[in-house]
């Protein structure tokens, strides 16, 4: 024999069995809508990182193609330092024989004024 507490019991449980079910519908609509909403999110995601990768690519080979003319602006530095200390030496060179010649000029004026101070 039921009781009043078990017919009530059943009642309440069939009560809301049917307001559940009346619920699954929109629910089963929010379920679908959000799982719709997680695979546009996860489209832009994809999308984002295929943006992230290619400007990636791109920071990376403007780095390497500064790279390559840094070199190439290193190599012409060398060159012209090289040039310039070639120039120096070659400056010296000319310095030195210019000094050599500048004392063979003077010891020659000194032997012609010694020449011409005995010869009066």
């Amino acid at each position: 024999m039921s009781t009043s507490r078990d017919i009530a019991k059943k009642a309440t449980s069939a009560a809301f069995e049917k307001t559940m079910l009346s619920f699954l519908p929109s629910l089963q609509e929010t379920l679908t809508a959000i799982r719709d909403d997680i695979r546009h999110l996860d489209i832009k995601v994809d999308n984002l990182r295929h943006e992230m990768y290619d400007r990636f690519e791109q920071q990376l080979t403007t780095i390497n193609q500064l790279g390559d003319r840094i070199a190439r602006v290193e190599g012409s530095l060398e060159q012209l330092a090289d040039t310039v200390r070639e120039q120096g030496r070659r400056l010296d060179r000319q310095s030195d024989r210019m000094d050599q010649w500048i004392e063979r000029v003077v010891r020659v004026e000194m032997t012609q004024s010694r020449r011409v101070k005995r010869a009066s």
